[in-house]
């Protein structure tokens, strides 16, 4: 396998990417094990990376998009690079022989417009798609078309350690639930304590709560605009490009709500109309089923076949046997933004070739000195689309899922903060002094690196729900992230030119000073709990 490896869709596109393959490798002494000085020193080349770098982020790509031809000549260019460090394939291909690759499937889908959404009510009213409803979210379509009850549920919080329980009473099985959007400050103010410090940005992962409502029996959502900007909203229920996408067939035995919605002031001023208050002028109301009030969704859903992609990743096997079963997972997404409608490609250099490349370095100096556990390095595709690899990767790990011990995820690595001059690393892990102790002593062993480290209990705001690692949160494996920030997301300035490449080099040396300390430790951080 290793050697291989064919470089059909690289050629294709006119990259010879054999050629231009380029490692930091040039022949010195292998990284020193815990206890030394720093990991991965001074052979780090800043102009290998940036070759790297400049390859992947090449407008020749496409913008790497998941499904191709350029995701399929980055995802070549990153096997031939493990093969080259001595980086064992992760995946099984067939009973007898081992892959880089680890293929998946998503039904692309897109919503016809003209749909709409009806409120028999007091005063009847019909929601246009694009102008005062806008689908957030599908997977099952089988309550489009019917009559449908309304319970109004607050934000959906159910935090039952803290005596929240918004759905406590509530009969959800067929309805819609609809929910704030954000919690409203009323009830983080006068709350439990806990449940500020779970919500520090007043947005509780959005994901959880529909799946708090899910579990209750609802089989939709209404979002409420609550606390969001008029601008933003407005933008989002305006917006033609939510009508696309892509879905994973629903996992039966997780919570799963069929489809989201969500509808404007005007819709919200309607829905509630003859009840006995509208939570959008004021939040402080109870919980409440509407009553004479249904909803229907006249929705047409096309059919956009199957989009293939795939994972990357390798293993690099630990020294000691003992901790076979202790598993250190690197990840990092592969893919990108692509090309806009306008031709325009995005080339997502910062987002996320940056930290591709940190972590190609870290496995090139991990093979050569290897750790104590063993050590995979994931590169993911379709996280840009919605973390559809690493969803997969969590529910077909190529070990048994209670193998998996950390994980160790970045994201926008190669960029200054705009509020800090240094090499800062926003930090966030599950709520544990053992995570903050492997991140301080990673920190000191470093030595000119600002960590901003964050602890989390939930999945709060945009930027820590936004990337891979929240499907190992989600599922209770103890959890770091590295998030450098930095201007030009998503943007067609992404470029590899605005890099800041020895801050790339800082990262890889993070990544490998991180597990050296993990030699150093009895036993990983433990879970809060698993799913």
């Amino acid at each position: 396998m290793r050697n291989g490896v064919i470089l059909g869709a690289a050629t294709a596109i006119g990259l010879s990417l054999v050629g231009c393959v380029v490692s930091g490798d040039g022949g010195g002494a292998s990284a020193s094990h815990a206890g030394g000085g720093r990991s991965a020193g001074a052979d780090i080349s800043v102009d290998a990376l940036r070759a790297n770098l400049e390859l992947l982020a090449a407008d020749e790509l496409g913008g790497r998009s998941a499904g191709t031809p350029g995701y399929e000549a980055a995802a070549e260019f990153v096997e031939v690079e493990l093969a080259n460090h001595g980086v064992d394939p992760l995946f099984a291909s067939s009973a007898d022989a081992l892959s880089y690759r680890q293929p998946f499937g998503l039904a692309n889908w897109r919503v016809a417009r003209g749909g709409s959404m009806t409120i028999d009510s007091r005063e009847p009213d019909e929601l246009a798609l694009l102008q005062d409803m806008q689908v957030a979210y599908i997977g099952d379509t089988a309550a489009w078309g019917k009559d449908l009850p309304v319970v109004f549920v607050g934000s959906g919080v159910v935090e039952q350690d803290l005596g929240v329980d918004e759905l406590a009473g509530l009969d959800l099985d067929g309805a819609c639930a609809a929910l704030f959007f954000d919690l409203p400050a009323q009830m983080l103010a006068s709350g439990p304590p806990g449940l500020r410090a779970r919500n520090p940005q007043g947005n509780q992962g959005l994901e959880r709560r529909v799946a708090n409502v899910a579990e209750r029996g609802a089989v939709c959502v209404i979002a409420l605009p609550g606390l969001q900007p008029p601008v933003f909203w407005r933008e989002f229920l305006t917006a033609p490009n939510q009508l696309q996408g892509q879905s994973r067939t629903p996992d039966p035995a997780q919570p799963f709500v069929g489809f989201a919605v969500g509808i404007s002031d005007r819709g919200a001023a309607t829905l509630f109309a003859g009840q006995i208050g509208d939570p959008n002028l004021d939040p402080t109301l109870d919980p409440f089923a509407l009553t004479d009030t249904t909803v229907r969704f006249d929705l047409e859903l096309r059919d956009g076949g199957i989009l293939e992609t795939a994972n990357i990743g390798g293993v690099i096997p630990g020294t000691d046997s003992d901790l076979e079963d202790e598993v250190i997972v690197l990840s990092a997404h592969l893919d990108g933004q692509g090309t806009q409608a306008n031709g325009v490609v995005l080339n997502s250099a910062n987002d996320n070739a940056a930290s591709v490349v940190a972590l190609l370095e870290a496995a090139r100096h991990l093979a050569r000195a290897p750790g104590r556990r063993p050590v995979m390095v994931l590169f993911t595709s379709a996280e840009e689309l919605g973390l559809f690899g690493s969803e997969h990767f969590v529910d077909n790990p190529p070990v048994p899922f209670s193998s998996l011990a950390l994980n160790v995820n970045m994201e926008m690595v190669g960029k200054r903060r705009r509020s800090f001059g240094g090499y800062q690393f926003r930090v966030s892990g599950r709520h544990s002094d053992e995570i903050e102790t492997l991140v301080t002593a990673t920190r000191d062993r470093h030595g000119d690196v600002d960590f901003d480290y964050e602890r989390r209990f939930e999945t709060p705001d945009y930027q820590f729900r936004r990337a891979d690692h929240v499907r190992f949160f989600l599922r209770g494996v103890p959890t770091i992230y590295f998030y450098g920030g930095g201007e030009d997301y998503h943007q067609p300035s992404d470029d590899a030119n605005r890099i800041e490449y020895e801050k790339v080099r800082t990262m890889a040396e993070v990544l490998v000073d991180l597990i050296r300390v993990t030699d150093t430790m009895a036993s990983l951080p433990k879970s809060d709990g698993r799913s």
